[in-house]
């Protein structure tokens, strides 16, 4: 599962509710709206990405 934000590859750590989430890039974390974000796999693969993230924090 492949994110990018813009031409970086990037981790999805946190999902702040609303439209938004908080990504890292190497030692950077941003927050970023989602819709800004591209995958291998298209909008579900993020979708999933943040549904997983979900799940593992609760």
């Amino acid at each position: 599962m492949t994110i990018y934000y813009g031409s970086k590859e990037v981790k999805i750590i946190q999902d702040l509710e609303g439209e938004d989430v908080r990504v890292q890039y190497g030692d950077i974390i941003m927050d970023v709206p989602v819709i800004e974000l591209e995958a291998d796999g298209g909008i579900m693969e993020i979708h999933d990405a943040v549904h997983q993230l979900k799940i593992k924090n609760k």
